[in-house]
Formats: structure tokens, C-alpha cells, sequence
């Protein structure tokens, strides 16, 4: 399907763009572009379930399987960020802001990131984005894994 595999170079882009938010995020401590991030995760899958709508219209047999295992996995990562991440991280935004705190500039970010902050495996710093990262750190790894090893058609 040529269109699709066309119309899918649009996911990686999304990607790419969520990344740079990332990134900004983790070097200025300002949680709204993690926000952004999360919601162009999102808006990627979105695409991907579509697209995996398409394929499996038009499919049958193992292909029309796997499809239909995407766009369930797909929805279903799409409705936990938007209810679950997107929420957090704007809810982060918001008591910083309350509490005046002042974002950091991407050199002074850096800067800091690389001198002063250490690893911490404290289960109190942890625990509210537990609910991502398990997931993302087991089942997402091994499911991106596991893409190589489909059968090209």
C-alpha cells in the first residue's frame, strides 16, 4: 500500500519534533513542553492507528491480525497519555508556576544537568511517573524489539 507507507513517514516525524520537546523540558525543569511532548506522542499513534485502519480494511490473514493488534495497542496508548501523562505534566506546570518557580535557560540546563544532578532511586522520587515508566521500560521495549522480527510482505 503505497500510500500508507507514505502517508507513515509522518510518525517518525512526530517523533522527532516530541524528542526536541523532551529534551527542552529536561533541561529547563519546565514540565508544559513535556506536556507538548506527550500530546505529539499522542497525536503520532493517532496517526498510526489510522493508517493501521487502512491496512486493515484492506487485508486479510496474519496482516489484517497484526493491524487490528496495533490499532487496539495504538487507542490504547493514546488514551492513557491523554489521560494520564498530558494531565500530569500540566498539573507539574501549574504548582510551579504557583509557587513562582523560574525555568531554566537550555545552556544554564545543561550546565546543570551535568554538574549537579545525581541519580536517585528513592522510591518518593519516582512514584508518580511509575505509572509510565514501567510500561514504557518493559512492554514498549520489547514490543519495538519484537516490530523487526515481523515478515515483510
Amino acid at each position: 500500500m503505497p500510500a500508507v507507507q507514505k502517508a507513515a513517514w509522518a510518525i517518525p516525524l512526530f517523533m522527532v519534533i516530541a524528542q526536541c520537546f523532551c529534551w527542552h523540558s529536561v533541561l529547563t525543569l519546565n514540565h508544559i513542553t513535556q506536556a507538548v511532548e506527550s500530546s505529539l506522542w499522542a497525536a503520532g499513534f493517532s496517526w498510526m492507528a489510522i493508517l493501521l485502519g487502512v491496512i486493515a480494511v484492506n487485508s486479510s490473514g496474519w496482516v489484517h491480525a497484526v493491524a487490528l493488534l496495533g490499532i487496539v495497542g495504538s487507542t490504547g496508548f493514546v488514551a492513557y497519555v491523554l489521560s494520564v501523562d498530558v494531565p500530569m505534566y500540566c498539573r507539574r506546570y501549574r504548582e510551579g508556576r504557583a509557587r513562582g518557580l523560574v525555568y531554566m535557560r537550555l545552556d544554564e540546563g545543561a550546565r546543570d544537568a551535568w554538574h549537579r544532578r545525581v541519580p536517585n532511586g528513592s522510591w518518593v522520587a519516582w512514584k508518580a511517573d511509575a505509572l509510565w515508566l514501567t510500561p514504557y521500560f518493559s512492554f514498549g521495549v520489547w514490543a519495538s524489539i519484537a516490530m523487526v522480527c515481523v515478515p515483510g510482505t
